[in-house]
């Protein structure tokens, strides 16, 4: 218990350190655009690539220490990729994986809620759902027949597999985060923050990129901070979820009974 407290604070520290650095890159940016982020990102655009990066090298680095921590910490587990894999074979999980589709597509028709410049939608709530049920494997699967589903149900626009691949590796990041792991605040929080941070930000800017034009970083600056924005919401919204849910899906046998029903700090 000991070594898993001290775990926890170190993970927590390393966090910290790394948002602590991300916090110093948003003000840096405040104060150089003055406001308008728009402007700023045109004239940014102009600049070469490694001036690009000399800009951001405090958020560079920021991300770099909370990837680094979280990997440490969510691929701890040895036999977690062998246990998902097994789960492809589970009808039951299966069919949670089924329902979870259903309730991501249901999700996606309730508006969002306006934070800002940007809007709180819900369908992480069953993507992170299947993700602490089914695991990484079976929750890749899951996150490639959501989304294909989705666009065919309501296209919008022309396919594009990037998107594809930022919803698989949204739930990949939230089953390394919960899958047979002890809930912590702390876990859900820094669940968020991968998924936001490189898989919305970063991934999601470099689709724009691709099938819209524009230098990346005038896709970038505004998605960060809209990103930033939401990880809070998600993370209070998962933690009541996570904590009704979790009796009702030890008594339905899709988690383990000896898994704690509290939800933790760290």
């Amino acid at each position: 218990m000991l070594e898993k407290n001290e775990s926890g604070r170190s993970l927590l520290w390393q966090v910290g350190a790394g948002v602590f650095f991300i916090a110093l890159q948003l003000v840096v940016i405040w104060q150089k655009s003055q406001g308008d982020f728009a402007a700023w990102a045109a004239q940014l655009a102009e600049k070469t690539l490694w001036e690009q990066f000399g800009y951001f090298s405090l958020g560079l680095l920021g991300v770099a220490v909370v990837l680094f921590a979280l990997a440490g910490h969510a691929l701890g587990g040895g036999d977690t990729w062998k246990r998902s894999g097994a789960n492809l074979h589970n009808t039951r999980l299966l069919v949670f994986a089924a329902l979870m589709i259903a309730m991501a597509r249901a999700l996606s028709l309730v508006p969002g809620i306006p934070i800002a410049h940007t809007k709180l939608t819900f369908g992480f709530l069953a993507r992170a759902l299947c993700a602490l049920v089914c695991g990484p494997v079976l929750g890749l699967v899951y996150g490639f027949v959501e989304d294909i589903l989705g666009f065919i149900l309501q296209p919008s626009g022309e396919f594009f597999f990037g998107y594809t691949l930022s919803t698989m590796l949204g739930v990949l990041c939230y089953a390394l985060c919960f899958y047979r792991r002890r809930l912590t605040v702390a876990n859900i929080v820094l669940a968020n923050l991968l998924v936001n941070l490189l898989v919305n930000a970063v991934l999601g800017s470099v689709w724009n990129v691709m099938t819209r034009g524009a230098g990346f970083m005038g896709w970038f600056v505004p998605s960060l901070a809209k990103n930033l924005l939401t990880i809070i919401p998600k993370s209070v919204l998962l933690y009541f979820l996570f904590r009704g849910l979790l009796p009702i899906l030890q008594r339905m046998g899709v988690i383990p009974r000896q898994m704690d029903e509290r939800i933790t700090w760290l």
